[in-house]
């Protein structure tokens, strides 16, 4: 996730929506088992870097479990 980055000029706007995702998905659903509304935002994000490294064909490096838990 810290090396992941999104370009263009959409990726602002990208990260907003998540955001606000984050905070409404959270106080719809207080007693999730995310922590609060930053956990809420952090998981969609990655949900994004996973489905991007997984169906991008110029990504060479595929994504796996144990990468993803270091």
């Amino acid at each position: 996730m810290q090396t992941f980055r999104m370009a263009g000029v959409d990726s602002q706007v990208v990260f907003r929506i998540l955001e606000l995702y984050g905070h409404k998905g959270f106080a719809k659903d207080p007693d999730t088992f995310f922590a609060n509304k930053e956990e809420y935002y952090e998981f969609s994000y990655l949900l994004i870097v996973l489905h991007t490294c997984q169906h991008n064909k110029s990504i060479k490096q595929k994504s796996t479990l144990p990468l993803f838990h270091t």
